[in-house]
């Protein structure tokens, strides 16, 4: 059998098995989510192109691996799974000799997104052959598609026809998975309201419980407020008793740190009146040796910048006097240079004028060595006329 009549029916499989893909699809969705996503599945040639309306995520930032011999790294990328944008991790695919990989992208269209799913490419170097293969192969699915095209036509009206009946048993899907919520539904709420009552039921005995427990707790307390208070009635009483005596105690106690304290503030007193008067002493002394120190250090630094002015006063006058000689020097300098220039442009010319003139002279002699052959071939010239001249006349 040739290979153009099994190409059919696998097709025709082909299209089938996709349309079913579809339709599930399109049934797994609730009516919640188809109302709000925007799904375009074409089943067309050469394949099936998913549209969405809705723009895919930005792409996430991934810190990229180092670079493995042989291997190629494929970008990470959105993939919508029939519901939402899923984030799909990169991954390193194995170096295949003479091409590229072509990451998988969303390309903008009139209509919304479209995926485009990646693949190996030739490498940009054998593009010219890469071409003629392109075009070998598009105008070989040319033809396949015009003629699957006319199948395809014959087909749509039994396409039509399935697509009623499964959006009829998608509806009867719906109407049963809607039974089926609202049998969920009711049996949560009966779970819900059985639940409730028991908890109220325990809520009821834990409170009677707790309040045992808090009369049972009031009762001890009031034991253990009235032991204390005895205690504590018992504890102020001897505590008074104590603190009487201490006061007594802290009073003499008192009395005595107060006389003593009086006693070291007088003698505190009378040495700070004698240190204040010896310090005054030091500190007058101290001020003449520092006035003293100060003039003799502000004399010394006088004569030291007097010393200072004066050298650089001579320095100055010594660098005067070195600019003037080298100034002289310069000028001389140039003058000589002058005069040896004036002298070497004077013997130039002279040279000059002595070449031209050799020139002359040289093109002088060459002029007449060139003008005496002319005279004689005139000469000879002239007689011959004269000769034919005179033979006409005779």
């Amino acid at each position: 059998m040739p290979s153009s009549a099994l190409s059919i029916p696998l097709q025709r499989l082909r299209l089938g098995a996709l349309a079913v893909a579809a339709a599930a699809v399109f049934a797994s969705v609730p009516e919640d989510s188809r109302a709000a996503v925007n799904v375009d599945i074409q089943i067309g040639f050469p394949g099936v192109f998913i549209e969405v309306f809705d723009p895919p995520p930005p792409p996430r930032v991934v810190v990229l691996p180092s670079p493995r011999r042989g291997y190629v790294w494929r970008p990470g990328f959105w993939e919508w799974d029939g519901y939402r944008h899923v984030w799909i991790d990169g991954v390193w695919l194995r170096e295949r000799p003479g091409y590229i990989w072509v990451p998988e992208r969303w390309v903008y269209i009139d209509r919304g997104w479209r995926f485009a799913p990646g693949r190996w490419d030739h490498h940009p170097r054998d593009w010219r052959g890469e071409q003629r293969r392109e075009y070998d192969r598009w105008r070989h699915e040319r033809e396949r598609w015009d003629h699957e095209r006319v199948r395809w036509e014959r087909d749509r009206d039994r396409h039509e026809r399935d697509r009623d009946r499964w959006e009829r048993e998608h509806r009867e899907r719906q109407r049963e998975w809607q039974a089926q919520r609202e049998r969920a539904e009711r049996e949560r709420d009966r779970d819900r309201e059985r639940a409730e009552r028991d908890r109220e039921r325990e809520h009821r005995e834990a409170g009677q419980r707790q309040r045992e427990r808090e009369q049972h707790a009031r009762e001890e307390d009031q034991r253990r407020r009235e032991a204390r208070q005895r205690e504590e009635h018992e504890q102020r009483r001897i505590a008074q008793e104590r603190e009487r005596n201490e006061e007594q105690r802290r009073q003499q106690e008192h009395q005595r740190q107060r006389q003593e304290v009086e006693r070291r503030d007088r003698e505190r007193e009378q040495q700070a009146r004698e240190q204040d008067q010896r310090r005054r002493e030091a500190q007058q002394r101290e001020h003449e040796e520092v006035r003293r120190v100060a003039y003799e250090r502000e004399r010394q630094e006088g004569e030291r910048r007097q010393r200072e002015q004066q050298q650089q006063q001579q320095e100055q006058e010594r660098q005067r006097r070195d600019q003037d000689r080298q100034r002289q020097e310069a000028e001389r300098r140039e003058r000589d240079r002058q005069q040896q220039q004036l002298a070497e442009r004077r013997d130039m010319d002279r040279q000059h004028n002595e070449r031209r003139q050799q020139d002359w002279d040289r093109r002088e002699r060459q002029q007449e060595a060139q003008r005496q052959p002319d005279r004689h071939e005139a000469r000879r010239e002239h007689q011959r006329e004269q000769r034919e001249h005179h033979e006409r006349g005779r």
